[in-house]
């Protein structure tokens, strides 16, 4: 068991539910059949055995989704804060259509500069762009506004991962995917639906499709039958060489992936609960 295991950024997936509908989106939104937000027993759960497998990471991150929707993210986040000697920093990234409880503010505020916010501009999409950040000002919680619209987008825009099926690549072709790909050099550890992926994709592959990693590329928080050095180990070969999701990936290259104007909308189809 490795002495000490940590993580740079704790990506929480509290909902797979949003306000929004984006072709690209990375956590496959539009194109996951049964959009839920995580229970809060679950989300409970995730987070106490997270901080069982790795001793620190840099910063948890709130996600979906949008975040907000999530009808116990304030109890979530106290939660979370049980664990403060075992993280550095909260953050919540938003896609500005939802102003937070005043509740959660009051919380955010309480802790100081090491609680911020993303707050993702997508233009006429962010309908509460202006009292979000007027909110956040109000309280003095730090923020980072990030334009998605028009000719200046961060970034350049956003990248297409893929259409969520195999590409049929060489291995020599998967280890340039591999090695070109921003992930392991973040080392994100993405959560939702109980299982700690290494990379979002890998995530969306499962949400969209139903398609795991192999195993020892993934790891189910939930299953106590999985020992808590077993765990630690598989965490510790997170971002260390290729997945099966890399089979199916154009790549998570900063440098050289085309990119495509950020958030264009998809029509929901009647009865799509996906931003309910």
């Amino acid at each position: 068991m490795p002495e000490r295991l940590t993580a740079k950024i704790f990506d929480f997936y509290i909902t797979t539910k949003c306000t929004m509908n984006c072709e690209l989106c990375a956590a496959a939104v539009p194109y996951n059949p049964r959009p839920c937000h995580t229970l809060k027993e679950n989300a409970f759960r995730e987070i106490k055995e997270f901080f069982r497998i790795w001793d620190f990471t840099e910063r948890v991150e709130f996600i979906g989704g949008e975040p907000l929707m999530h009808p116990q993210i304030l109890e979530i986040i106290e939660e979370t804060l049980k664990y403060r000697n075992q993280f550095e920093r909260l953050r919540i990234t938003t896609n500005a259509t939802i102003v937070p409880q005043d509740e959660l503010l009051e919380l955010a505020r309480s802790c100081g500069k090491y609680f911020d916010f993303i707050v993702d501009d997508y233009g006429e999409h962010s309908k509460n762009l202006q009292p979000l950040v007027e909110k956040l000002e109000q309280y003095g919680i730090p923020y980072r506004v990030d334009v998605y619209h028009g000719e200046n987008q961060r970034y350049d825009g956003w990248i297409h991962f893929g259409d969520y099926e195999d590409y049929g690549y060489s291995t020599k072709e998967v280890e340039r995917i591999f090695q070109r790909c921003i992930a392991p050099k973040n080392a994100f550890t993405c959560v939702n639906a109980g299982k700690a992926f290494s990379c979002v994709y890998a995530m969306s592959l499962f949400l969209a499709k139903g398609i795991l990693p192999e195993k020892g590329e993934y790891i189910d928080l939930l299953d106590d039958t999985v020992s808590l050095a077993e765990k630690r180990e598989i965490g510790t070969g997170f971002c260390t060489k290729p997945i099966k999701a890399c089979h199916y990936c154009k790549g998570f290259d900063s440098e050289n992936s085309e990119r495509y104007p950020a958030a264009k909308q998809l029509l929901r189809k009647r009865g799509d609960l996906a931003g309910v």
